[in-house]
């Protein structure tokens, strides 16, 4: 669980940070609204489906390069499992 609602940014293959959830792994690590995520682990974002691969993939920590009022910050963020409560009728 990494706590972002984000939208692709084709032009600068990076993911724009619509709104972040409080107290998630992206609060904690200071993300905000209207910043910009440049790369995670390395990787640039040339579709929608990095992020989530990375949170998969990640072992726990994202390291993001992010864009925030003209400059570019190293942030690294811990994910972590979320219980999903299902119920059936």
């Amino acid at each position: 669980y990494f706590g972002i609602e984000s939208f692709l940014i084709p032009d600068v293959h990076a993911l724009g940070v619509h709104e972040v959830s409080p107290f998630s792994p992206a609060a904690m690590a200071g993300l905000q609204p209207g910043d910009m995520i440049l790369s995670v682990n390395g990787y640039a974002f040339d579709n929608e489906t990095v992020l989530p691969h990375m949170i998969q993939t990640s072992g726990g920590i994202l390291n993001l390069e992010v864009y925030r009022e003209g400059m570019d910050a190293p942030v690294h963020v811990q994910v972590r499992l979320r219980r999903l409560r299902i119920t059936s009728f």
